[in-house]
C-alpha cells in the first residue's frame, strides 16, 4: 500500500503541477475562457499549485512518507473542493457556466485524490 499512496501523491503532484502551468501560462485565454476579468488571480493561483505540487514531489520522496504530511496533503486537497463547491454555489464573480464546469471536475479530481490519499493511509495503518 506503500506504494500506491506515494503513486496517488505524484499523481496529485502531476495534476496540481500541470493545472498550475496551464493557469501560468494560458491565464489570458483561461480567463477570457472563465469570464473572469483579472487574468492575474489565475497566475497567483497557479504559482500556489506548483508549489503544492513540489510539496506533493517532497513529501512522496520521504521514506517513509510522514502520516502528518498526507494528512495536511489530504485536508488542502478538500480545502480545495469546498473552496470550489463555494464559488460554484454562490456564483461568484461572474465566472462563466463552462468555467463552473471546469472549476467542477477539477474538483472532482481532487476529490477522488483526497479519497485514495486516505484509503491508502488507513491501509498503512496510520
Amino acid at each position: 500500500m506503500k506504494n500506491k499512496l506515494k503513486q496517488t501523491i505524484q499523481a496529485n503532484a502531476a495534476f496540481s503541477g500541470l493545472s498550475g502551468l496551464a493557469l501560468i501560462f494560458f491565464r489570458d485565454q483561461l480567463a477570457r475562457f472563465m469570464n473572469i476579468n483579472l487574468p492575474d488571480v489565475l497566475l497567483f493561483i497557479g504559482i500556489g499549485l506548483l508549489l503544492f505540487a513540489s510539496f506533493l514531489l517532497w513529501t512522496a520522496r520521504q521514506q517513509p512518507i510522514p502520516p502528518r504530511l498526507v494528512t495536511f496533503i489530504i485536508w488542502q486537497d478538500w480545502l480545495w473542493v469546498a473552496g470550489s463547491g463555494l464559488l460554484f454555489a454562490i456564483r461568484a464573480f461572474g465566472i462563466s457556466t463552462v468555467g463552473h464546469l471546469l472549476i467542477g471536475v477539477v474538483a472532482v479530481v481532487v476529490a477522488i485524490f483526497a479519497v485514495l490519499q486516505h484509503k491508502y493511509l488507513r491501509q498503512l495503518g496510520a
